[in-house]
Protein backbone atom coordinates (compact mmCIF):
# COMPACT_ATOMS: atom_id res chain seq x y z
CA UNK A 1 0.00 0.00 0.00
CA UNK A 2 1.49 3.57 -0.91
CA UNK A 3 -0.63 5.38 1.86
CA UNK A 4 1.24 6.05 4.71
CA UNK A 5 -1.41 8.75 6.10
CA UNK A 6 -4.07 10.55 5.29
CA UNK A 7 -6.29 14.04 6.11
CA UNK A 8 -9.52 14.53 4.58
CA UNK A 9 -12.81 16.86 5.40
CA UNK A 10 -16.38 15.08 5.77
CA UNK A 11 -19.52 16.35 4.96
CA UNK A 12 -20.01 17.56 8.57
CA UNK A 13 -16.55 19.77 7.99
CA UNK A 14 -14.39 17.30 10.69
CA UNK A 15 -10.97 16.88 9.90
CA UNK A 16 -9.99 13.18 10.08
CA UNK A 17 -6.54 12.20 9.98
CA UNK A 18 -5.24 8.83 10.03
CA UNK A 19 -1.84 7.90 11.62
CA UNK A 20 1.54 7.49 10.06
CA UNK A 21 2.41 4.01 10.73
CA UNK A 22 0.33 0.94 12.43
CA UNK A 23 -2.37 1.28 14.68
CA UNK A 24 -4.72 -0.43 16.25
CA UNK A 25 -8.54 -1.16 15.11
CA UNK A 26 -9.79 -0.68 11.66
CA UNK A 27 -7.95 1.46 9.73
CA UNK A 28 -9.78 4.45 8.48
CA UNK A 29 -7.77 4.97 5.64
CA UNK A 30 -8.84 1.78 3.89
CA UNK A 31 -12.71 3.02 4.38
CA UNK A 32 -12.33 6.20 2.84
CA UNK A 33 -10.44 5.25 -0.01
CA UNK A 34 -12.37 3.80 -2.86
CA UNK A 35 -15.38 6.41 -1.70
CA UNK A 36 -14.82 8.85 -5.17
CA UNK A 37 -16.11 11.93 -3.02
CA UNK A 38 -19.05 10.58 -1.47
CA UNK A 39 -17.71 10.35 2.36
CA UNK A 40 -14.73 12.34 2.41
CA UNK A 41 -12.79 15.04 0.46
CA UNK A 42 -8.92 14.45 1.02
CA UNK A 43 -7.14 17.45 1.80
CA UNK A 44 -3.52 15.90 2.19
CA UNK A 45 -1.58 12.87 1.98
CA UNK A 46 1.80 11.12 2.81
CA UNK A 47 2.64 8.98 0.28
CA UNK A 48 5.34 5.84 0.14
CA UNK A 49 7.67 6.52 -2.75
CA UNK A 50 10.87 4.14 -4.27
CA UNK A 51 13.47 5.06 -6.79
CA UNK A 52 13.51 4.31 -9.83
CA UNK A 53 15.61 1.01 -10.81
CA UNK A 54 18.34 1.27 -12.77
CA UNK A 55 17.82 -1.71 -14.85
CA UNK A 56 15.16 -3.07 -16.99
CA UNK A 57 15.46 -7.04 -18.24
CA UNK A 58 12.42 -7.73 -21.06
CA UNK A 59 11.28 -10.45 -22.63
CA UNK A 60 8.71 -11.49 -25.02
CA UNK A 61 7.44 -14.94 -24.55
CA UNK A 62 4.91 -16.47 -26.81
CA UNK A 63 2.49 -19.46 -25.56
CA UNK A 64 0.36 -21.78 -28.04
CA UNK A 65 -2.89 -20.63 -26.35
CA UNK A 66 -4.31 -17.67 -24.18
CA UNK A 67 -4.76 -20.40 -21.34
CA UNK A 68 -1.38 -21.39 -21.53
CA UNK A 69 -0.09 -17.67 -21.09
CA UNK A 70 -2.64 -16.93 -17.82
CA UNK A 71 -1.80 -20.38 -16.47
CA UNK A 72 2.02 -19.31 -16.45
CA UNK A 73 1.51 -15.76 -15.27
CA UNK A 74 -0.43 -17.02 -12.78
CA UNK A 75 1.91 -19.25 -11.61
CA UNK A 76 5.12 -16.34 -11.80
CA UNK A 77 3.12 -14.29 -9.18
CA UNK A 78 2.40 -17.11 -6.88
CA UNK A 79 5.71 -17.83 -6.93
CA UNK A 80 6.61 -14.61 -4.99
CA UNK A 81 8.33 -13.13 -8.09
CA UNK A 82 6.98 -9.48 -9.12
CA UNK A 83 7.38 -8.54 -12.27
CA UNK A 84 7.17 -4.87 -13.52
CA UNK A 85 5.52 -5.93 -16.74
CA UNK A 86 3.49 -8.80 -16.74
CA UNK A 87 1.06 -8.11 -20.08
CA UNK A 88 -0.77 -10.87 -21.79
CA UNK A 89 -1.72 -9.96 -25.06
CA UNK A 90 -4.92 -11.82 -26.59
CA UNK A 91 -3.89 -13.34 -30.02
CA UNK A 92 -5.22 -10.27 -32.37
CA UNK A 93 -2.22 -8.13 -30.32
CA UNK A 94 0.19 -10.88 -30.59
CA UNK A 95 -0.04 -10.77 -34.15
CA UNK A 96 0.20 -7.09 -34.36
CA UNK A 97 2.79 -7.25 -32.05
CA UNK A 98 4.92 -9.21 -34.30
CA UNK A 99 7.67 -9.63 -37.08
CA UNK A 100 5.00 -10.20 -39.52
CA UNK A 101 1.90 -8.05 -39.16
CA UNK A 102 0.74 -8.64 -42.41
CA UNK A 103 -0.43 -12.05 -41.74
CA UNK A 104 -3.45 -9.84 -39.74
CA UNK A 105 -6.68 -9.61 -41.38
CA UNK A 106 -7.28 -6.08 -43.31
CA UNK A 107 -9.85 -4.82 -41.64
CA UNK A 108 -8.27 -5.83 -38.56
CA UNK A 109 -5.11 -3.56 -39.91
CA UNK A 110 -7.69 -0.84 -40.36
CA UNK A 111 -8.42 -0.73 -36.96
CA UNK A 112 -4.62 -0.76 -35.10
CA UNK A 113 -3.04 1.08 -37.44
CA UNK A 114 -5.34 3.64 -37.75
CA UNK A 115 -6.33 3.69 -41.66
CA UNK A 116 -8.07 6.08 -43.94
CA UNK A 117 -11.38 7.29 -42.54
CA UNK A 118 -13.64 5.55 -45.30
CA UNK A 119 -11.92 2.27 -44.47
CA UNK A 120 -12.45 2.71 -41.10
CA UNK A 121 -15.81 3.65 -41.02
CA UNK A 122 -16.91 0.33 -43.50
CA UNK A 123 -14.30 -1.82 -40.48
CA UNK A 124 -16.53 -0.78 -37.55
CA UNK A 125 -20.23 -1.21 -39.41
CA UNK A 126 -19.51 -4.70 -39.06
CA UNK A 127 -18.45 -5.71 -35.42
CA UNK A 128 -20.09 -8.72 -35.51
CA UNK A 129 -17.40 -9.98 -38.80
CA UNK A 130 -14.53 -8.41 -37.07
CA UNK A 131 -15.00 -10.39 -33.99
CA UNK A 132 -15.34 -13.25 -35.58
CA UNK A 133 -12.18 -12.56 -37.99
CA UNK A 134 -10.57 -12.49 -33.94
CA UNK A 135 -12.35 -15.82 -33.86
CA UNK A 136 -10.45 -17.27 -36.59
CA UNK A 137 -7.08 -15.77 -35.91
CA UNK A 138 -4.25 -18.47 -34.29
CA UNK A 139 -4.64 -19.22 -30.65
CA UNK A 140 -1.06 -18.40 -29.83
CA UNK A 141 -0.66 -15.63 -27.17
CA UNK A 142 2.69 -13.17 -26.02
CA UNK A 143 3.49 -12.43 -23.02
CA UNK A 144 5.91 -9.24 -21.91
CA UNK A 145 7.82 -9.79 -19.03
CA UNK A 146 9.84 -6.89 -17.31
CA UNK A 147 11.67 -6.76 -14.12
CA UNK A 148 13.38 -3.97 -12.48
CA UNK A 149 16.47 -3.68 -10.06
CA UNK A 150 19.41 -1.91 -9.28
CA UNK A 151 21.71 -3.86 -10.75
CA UNK A 152 21.23 -6.17 -14.29
CA UNK A 153 22.17 -9.40 -12.37
CA UNK A 154 19.46 -8.74 -10.11
CA UNK A 155 16.45 -7.76 -12.37
CA UNK A 156 17.61 -10.90 -14.83
CA UNK A 157 17.88 -13.78 -12.16
CA UNK A 158 14.08 -12.82 -11.26
CA UNK A 159 13.40 -13.08 -15.12
CA UNK A 160 15.60 -16.52 -15.74
CA UNK A 161 13.38 -17.68 -12.67
CA UNK A 162 10.08 -16.34 -14.35
CA UNK A 163 11.17 -18.10 -17.50
CA UNK A 164 11.54 -21.65 -16.47
CA UNK A 165 7.65 -21.35 -15.09
CA UNK A 166 6.67 -20.30 -18.66
CA UNK A 167 8.81 -22.74 -20.37
CA UNK A 168 6.97 -25.86 -17.84
CA UNK A 169 3.93 -23.94 -19.56
CA UNK A 170 4.68 -24.47 -22.96
CA UNK A 171 6.05 -21.01 -23.09
CA UNK A 172 8.53 -20.11 -26.35
CA UNK A 173 11.32 -17.06 -25.09
CA UNK A 174 11.10 -14.91 -28.25
CA UNK A 175 13.68 -12.80 -26.43
CA UNK A 176 13.83 -9.32 -25.73
CA UNK A 177 13.48 -7.55 -28.68
CA UNK A 178 10.26 -8.92 -29.03
CA UNK A 179 8.94 -7.74 -25.93
CA UNK A 180 10.49 -4.17 -26.76
CA UNK A 181 8.12 -4.32 -30.14
CA UNK A 182 5.32 -5.11 -27.98
CA UNK A 183 5.66 -2.18 -25.72
CA UNK A 184 6.47 -0.03 -28.36
CA UNK A 185 3.18 -1.01 -30.46
CA UNK A 186 1.54 -0.06 -26.90
CA UNK A 187 2.70 3.01 -26.98
CA UNK A 188 1.76 4.15 -30.23
CA UNK A 189 -2.31 2.32 -29.78
CA UNK A 190 -2.13 5.17 -26.79
CA UNK A 191 -1.75 7.96 -29.83
CA UNK A 192 -3.57 5.63 -32.77
CA UNK A 193 -7.36 6.64 -31.10
CA UNK A 194 -7.68 10.04 -33.07
CA UNK A 195 -8.33 8.40 -36.50
CA UNK A 196 -10.93 6.49 -35.18
CA UNK A 197 -12.99 9.45 -33.33
CA UNK A 198 -12.32 11.63 -36.99
CA UNK A 199 -13.99 8.39 -38.96
CA UNK A 200 -17.01 8.37 -36.52
CA UNK A 201 -16.27 5.34 -33.92
CA UNK A 202 -16.86 5.58 -30.08
CA UNK A 203 -13.68 4.05 -28.34
CA UNK A 204 -14.90 2.48 -25.04
CA UNK A 205 -12.35 1.33 -22.40
CA UNK A 206 -12.85 -1.01 -19.18
CA UNK A 207 -10.80 -2.54 -16.55
CA UNK A 208 -12.51 -5.19 -14.99
CA UNK A 209 -10.99 -8.18 -12.74
CA UNK A 210 -11.68 -11.43 -11.84
CA UNK A 211 -9.85 -14.57 -10.25
CA UNK A 212 -7.13 -16.83 -12.29
CA UNK A 213 -9.90 -19.73 -13.44
CA UNK A 214 -12.42 -16.91 -14.46
CA UNK A 215 -10.28 -14.92 -16.60
CA UNK A 216 -10.40 -16.49 -20.11
CA UNK A 217 -14.03 -17.34 -19.74
CA UNK A 218 -14.54 -13.36 -18.98
CA UNK A 219 -12.72 -12.22 -22.01
CA UNK A 220 -15.23 -14.81 -23.96
CA UNK A 221 -17.99 -13.64 -22.35
CA UNK A 222 -17.30 -9.76 -23.21
CA UNK A 223 -16.85 -10.62 -26.61
CA UNK A 224 -20.25 -12.40 -27.32
CA UNK A 225 -22.25 -10.10 -25.27
CA UNK A 226 -20.65 -7.50 -27.57
CA UNK A 227 -19.98 -8.93 -30.90
CA UNK A 228 -22.85 -7.66 -32.50
CA UNK A 229 -22.35 -3.96 -31.17
CA UNK A 230 -18.98 -3.14 -31.03
CA UNK A 231 -15.09 -4.66 -31.83
CA UNK A 232 -13.89 -6.55 -28.68
CA UNK A 233 -9.87 -6.46 -27.82
CA UNK A 234 -9.03 -7.45 -24.50
CA UNK A 235 -5.50 -7.98 -22.60
CA UNK A 236 -5.03 -9.14 -19.18
CA UNK A 237 -2.35 -7.52 -16.99
CA UNK A 238 -1.93 -6.17 -13.17
CA UNK A 239 -1.25 -9.69 -12.25
CA UNK A 240 -2.02 -10.62 -8.64
CA UNK A 241 -1.13 -14.56 -7.10
CA UNK A 242 -5.58 -14.32 -6.73
CA UNK A 243 -6.11 -13.05 -10.32
CA UNK A 244 -5.66 -9.97 -12.46
CA UNK A 245 -7.43 -7.07 -14.00
CA UNK A 246 -8.83 -7.60 -17.77
CA UNK A 247 -8.56 -4.71 -19.83
CA UNK A 248 -11.41 -4.24 -22.45
CA UNK A 249 -11.49 -2.02 -25.32
CA UNK A 250 -14.90 -1.55 -27.34
CA UNK A 251 -14.91 0.03 -30.55
CA UNK A 252 -17.65 0.58 -32.50
CA UNK A 253 -19.46 2.82 -35.74
CA UNK A 254 -21.03 6.02 -33.37
CA UNK A 255 -22.32 8.06 -36.48
CA UNK A 256 -20.89 10.68 -38.75
CA UNK A 257 -17.39 11.86 -38.40
CA UNK A 258 -17.39 15.28 -37.13
CA UNK A 259 -16.62 16.99 -40.14
CA UNK A 260 -20.01 15.88 -41.55
CA UNK A 261 -21.73 16.75 -38.14
CA UNK A 262 -20.35 20.35 -37.96
CA UNK A 263 -21.83 21.10 -41.65
CA UNK A 264 -25.13 19.70 -41.06
CA UNK A 265 -28.63 21.05 -39.16
CA UNK A 266 -28.41 21.58 -35.77
CA UNK A 267 -31.26 18.97 -35.67
CA UNK A 268 -29.92 16.63 -37.84
CA UNK A 269 -26.71 17.06 -35.51
CA UNK A 270 -28.11 15.95 -32.32
CA UNK A 271 -29.96 13.53 -33.67
CA UNK A 272 -26.73 12.06 -34.73
CA UNK A 273 -25.13 12.80 -31.21
CA UNK A 274 -27.99 10.87 -29.61
CA UNK A 275 -28.10 7.80 -31.87
CA UNK A 276 -24.08 7.62 -31.35
CA UNK A 277 -24.87 7.68 -27.86
CA UNK A 278 -27.47 5.12 -27.42
CA UNK A 279 -24.56 3.06 -29.60
CA UNK A 280 -21.93 3.08 -27.36
CA UNK A 281 -24.11 3.02 -24.39
CA UNK A 282 -25.40 -0.04 -25.74
CA UNK A 283 -22.36 -1.73 -26.05
CA UNK A 284 -21.34 -0.67 -22.40
CA UNK A 285 -24.26 -2.37 -20.83
CA UNK A 286 -23.77 -5.59 -22.77
CA UNK A 287 -20.43 -5.65 -21.77
CA UNK A 288 -20.76 -4.85 -18.28
CA UNK A 289 -23.83 -7.20 -17.90
CA UNK A 290 -21.49 -9.89 -19.24
CA UNK A 291 -18.76 -8.82 -16.63
CA UNK A 292 -21.36 -9.13 -13.55
CA UNK A 293 -23.10 -12.29 -14.61
CA UNK A 294 -19.27 -13.81 -14.66
CA UNK A 295 -18.69 -13.26 -11.34
CA UNK A 296 -16.28 -10.24 -11.70
CA UNK A 297 -15.61 -6.80 -10.22
CA UNK A 298 -17.18 -4.06 -12.60
CA UNK A 299 -13.86 -1.53 -11.87
CA UNK A 300 -10.20 -2.61 -11.08
CA UNK A 301 -8.74 0.29 -11.29
CA UNK A 302 -10.60 3.56 -12.59
CA UNK A 303 -13.45 4.20 -10.52
CA UNK A 304 -16.83 3.26 -11.29
CA UNK A 305 -18.26 6.56 -12.57
CA UNK A 306 -22.00 6.64 -13.80
CA UNK A 307 -21.68 4.07 -16.57
CA UNK A 308 -21.62 1.71 -13.99
CA UNK A 309 -23.64 2.57 -11.82
CA UNK A 310 -26.65 0.47 -12.67
CA UNK A 311 -24.31 -2.63 -11.99
CA UNK A 312 -22.73 -1.41 -9.02
CA UNK A 313 -26.05 -2.58 -6.47
CA UNK A 314 -25.52 -6.68 -8.31
CA UNK A 315 -21.51 -6.27 -6.96
CA UNK A 316 -22.28 -5.17 -3.28
CA UNK A 317 -25.11 -6.95 -2.21
CA UNK A 318 -25.87 -6.63 1.12
CA UNK A 319 -23.31 -4.33 1.53
CA UNK A 320 -24.76 -1.67 0.59
CA UNK A 321 -26.93 -0.32 3.64
CA UNK A 322 -24.02 -0.29 5.80
CA UNK A 323 -22.54 2.06 2.90
CA UNK A 324 -25.59 3.76 3.37
CA UNK A 325 -25.12 3.99 7.24
CA UNK A 326 -21.78 5.23 7.18
CA UNK A 327 -23.08 8.18 4.45
CA UNK A 328 -25.21 9.26 7.12
CA UNK A 329 -22.37 9.52 9.25
CA UNK A 330 -20.08 10.82 7.43
CA UNK A 331 -22.54 13.19 5.67
CA UNK A 332 -25.48 13.76 7.09
CA UNK A 333 -26.60 16.26 4.82
CA UNK A 334 -25.95 14.43 1.53
CA UNK A 335 -23.65 17.25 0.41
CA UNK A 336 -20.62 15.12 -1.12
CA UNK A 337 -21.18 13.99 -4.21
CA UNK A 338 -24.74 12.86 -4.03
CA UNK A 339 -26.36 9.75 -6.32
CA UNK A 340 -23.13 8.06 -6.80
CA UNK A 341 -21.75 5.00 -5.68
CA UNK A 342 -25.59 4.14 -5.13
CA UNK A 343 -25.29 6.77 -1.65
Amino acid sequence: DMVLSLEAVDGAGEILRTLEGPSGGPDLAQLLLGNEGTLAIFTSARLRIWRRPRERWVRGVRFPSLRDGLRAVRDVLRAGLRPAIARLHDPLDTLLAGADPLRVPQPLRWLAEGAQAEALRLALRAPLLLNRLVDALPAASLLVLAFDGERADDAAHEGEVALAICDRVRGENLGPSAGERSLEALHRSSWAQAPLFAAGAFVETLDVATTWERAEALGLAVRRAAEGLAFVRAHFANAAPEGCAVELSLLGFAGAPAGEIAGASRDDAEADLEDAQQRREAALAAALSAVADEGATISHHSGVGASRHVFLRRELGEGIRQLRALKKAFDPRGILNPGKLLL
